[in-house]
Order: structure tokens, then sequence, then C-alpha cells
């Protein structure tokens, strides 16, 4: 049995009229768009080490050119082998940690039969890696769901109506100027200044 892991993505923009949550992180709409890619791409340096769990990007808008666009923007950022299987990519880190596959969708659907849990992580918390993730999964069963607050839940597709919730220690998004500011004296505020300087 596999988990999946959803991210809800917006196509990156500087356009104000999209009202994408991505545009509070500034004043500026291309400072907004800067430091939104920045948080991504520490985002996935943080998922390599996954365990049994298959991520799956939900991308806003629901077109198919969002898609395409995406995907061509965040598949470079994962180190190590991608190859094209059928709907979606098998990513091989570089370092010694288990392959996972990325699929790229806009709507997210009702897990596969084979899927034992299902957990959404928030795009906006990339201090949340797969070590926590993975600690996470293991601690939610079919008695059990496991709640970050504003940042991840995970659910046993067989939970009882009366399941009990482990509250996970809070961890910090970023979704606005302030934020970003307190992000950067955080422990990851040297990964985020990296990604930013690389842009």
């Amino acid at each position: 049995m596999n988990n999946v892991l959803h991210i809800h993505i917006e196509e990156p923009t500087s356009d104000p009229s999209t009202k994408y949550k991505h545009l509070l992180l500034a004043d500026s709409p291309p400072e907004a768009e800067k430091r939104y890619r920045s948080i991504i791409a520490v985002l996935i340096s943080q998922l390599t080490g996954l365990s049994q769990t298959n991520l799956k990007f939900i991308i806003t808008p629901s077109d198919p050119g969002a898609i395409e666009a995406v995907t061509f923007w965040l598949l470079p950022l994962f180190q190590g082998h991608i190859s094209k299987k059928q709907k979606h990519f098998l990513f091989t880190p570089k370092q010694s940690a288990p392959p996972f596959t990325i699929e790229f969708t806009t709507h997210q659907s009702p897990p596969s039969h084979n899927i034992e849990k299902a957990a959404t992580l928030s795009a906006h918390c990339p201090q949340c890696s797969s070590r926590w993730i993975n600690a996470a999964m293991t601690q939610c069963n079919k008695e059990t769901q496991v709640i970050g607050t504003k940042y991840l839940t995970i659910k046993h597709l067989k939970n009882k109506p009366n399941s009990k919730s482990i509250l996970l220690p809070d961890l910090p998004c970023i979704h606005t100027h302030n934020d970003w500011i307190a992000a950067l004296k955080s422990p990851i505020g040297s990964k985020l200044i990296k990604q930013y300087q690389k842009l």
C-alpha cells in the first residue's frame, strides 16, 4: 500500500488581477512572484526522502496550459532522475532515498484502491520536510487522523466516523510580507535566500 500527498500550487504570476494567494507575499506583484517561486523551490527540496508516498500537485488555474507551465517549472527543481510514466513521472533522488511518483492535475480526485492514507500539505509551509511527513504518516491509522494546524492533514481512507485526531506541533506558513521576513530568520532562512538569489 502507498500513500498520496496533495499540494495545491498556483501558477506563478505577476498579474494582480488573478487575485492569487501568493500575491500577498509582497506589495509588488513581481516581488511576490519571486518570493513564491523561492518558497516552492525550498519546499520541493524538503520532499526528498518521502517514503511510500506519491506526490500529486493540484494546479490553479484549472486548464491544460497551467499544468504544462507548472510542470515545466517544477520538474527541474527535483534533484535526481525523472522519467515519464504514462500520466505521471517517476522521481529517483540523487541521494539514497526512496523513489516516488509525481503527478500534475487540476482536481483532487478520490485516491485509487492501492492508496491507504491521503495527506494535504500547504505549499506555503516549506519547513515541513519529508522526515516530518513520514513520521506523521506512521501516526495515522483507521482510528486516528493527524493534523498540523493550517499546514498538514493526513487521513486514513478507512477512518472510522468517531476517529480521534493527533495534533502536530505548529509550523509557520509564509503567506504575507511579514511571514516572509520572519522566515528569513528561521532555520530555513538560508535556503530561502539561496533560492531567491537564483531568480
